[in-house]
């Protein structure tokens, strides 16, 4: 690692889809007694909405250390208590707490647009499909 780089946990999560999604299924299968004192509801309780300025102004829904589902997005969030994130270049987190299932997508060539990976939403469309 260069010695001028900051390693910043919140904006270097490392790693593949499989691993991407297996621990954060521990919050959508209600893992470690669903996070006791109640932190799976504070959550998904809103605590921003705003323009994202890094997605081109899109309004954006922030949950605590998620995004929240927003208008803009509904359609990949078919059931209200959904949460996920994105990464640089198209990488993506949903975390659906009703279906208590974990997509994770990671591509292996980065997309160079703010707005994800047209593969990555595909891939999701099909998913909630298959769950239907």
């Amino acid at each position: 690692m260069p010695s001028d780089w900051a390693g910043i946990p919140a904006v270097n999560g490392q790693g593949n889809a499989r691993s991407i999604a297996r621990v954060q299924s521990i919050l959508a299968t209600g893992g470690i007694a669903r996070l006791e004192d109640g932190s799976t509801k504070r959550i998904m309780s809103e605590a921003g909405c705003r323009p994202d300025l890094v997605m081109m102004g899109m309004p954006a829904r922030f949950g605590l250390g998620f995004a929240l589902p927003g208008p803009l997005l509904k359609l990949a969030f078919p059931n209200p208590n959904s949460l996920f994130w994105t990464g640089a270049g198209g990488s993506v987190i949903i975390i659906d707490l009703d279906a208590h299932a974990t997509y994770a997508y990671a591509m292996n060539k980065m997309e160079s647009g703010p707005l994800g990976d047209p593969r990555s939403f595909r891939l999701i469309e099909s998913m909630w499909q298959a769950m239907a």
